[in-house]
């Protein structure tokens, strides 16, 4: 596999530290027909002199990688108008490939609900998800390793780190997304959390959330997707 790949780029970083925050939304666009690729969006306002902007990812399910470059559209309007038509007309521009993987929208699987629990500072979710598929017992587990970097300057010495998903299935661990070399749009993590995953026919789809320093007390919120199978 070739995981690093599958890390969002942060759209407009040129660098480590960003000039304003970034706040994604995600929306998963399912499985092809075959199931060997899946489809994802992620898709922010305008943020200060940025524009808002959509982004669709065509990711080979087995490899955990791209299978293509992804296709952007951007919108320099405000307001959710602005946002809703940056969609659309992305959606439109991706059309094409959509149908080169017969994805079609119809196979989006089924939602493996995560635990959390809320708290004063809001939803706390866990590091270790289990769930359940045909009677088998599964569990996913997220976790970090140090790159050996340390941020230097305004990040005040965060050090940073790589995501790590497993599998975990009848005493058997398996890697979804090894530790490999973080791509430098990540910026410097400081928080992890699972979202949702999807599955189909022992195909499954894993939301991560990563979080960075992001601008002026505001942190970044960006998405990833892992993917595997689960047999």
């Amino acid at each position: 596999m070739r995981p690093a790949a599958i890390f969002l780029c942060a759209l407009f970083c040129a660098g480590r530290i960003q000039a304003q925050e970034i706040h994604t939304s995600y929306e998963f666009l399912g499985f092809s027909e075959d199931l060997k690729y899946c489809a994802f969006e992620v898709y922010d306002y305008a943020q200060l002199e940025e524009p808002a902007f959509s982004k669709i990812f065509f990711i080979d399910v087995d490899k955990n990688d791209y299978s293509m470059r992804p296709v952007l559209t951007q919108n320099p309007g405000e307001g959710q108008e602005a946002l809703d038509k940056v969609r659309a007309d992305n959606r439109k521009k991706a059309e094409p490939y959509f149908k080169s993987y017969k994805i079609s929208g119809k196979k989006l699987g089924t939602p493996i609900p995560f635990r959390y629990e809320e708290t004063d500072r809001g939803a706390l979710f866990f590091d270790e998800q289990k769930f359940e598929i045909g009677g088998q017992q599964y569990s996913l587990l997220l976790s970090n390793v140090p790159t050996g970097e340390v941020a230097t300057g305004p990040l005040n010495e965060i050090a940073e780190v790589m995501v790590v998903v497993d599998l975990n299935h009848n005493g058997k661990r398996k890697r979804l997304q090894p530790a490999t070399k973080a791509p430098q749009s990540w910026g410097f993590i400081m928080n992890h959390m699972f979202l949702t995953a999807y599955y189909l026919q022992g195909k499954i789809a894993v939301f991560v959330e990563y979080q960075g320093p992001g601008f002026e007390g505001y942190p970044d919120r960006q998405q990833m997707i892992v993917t595997g199978v689960l047999n």
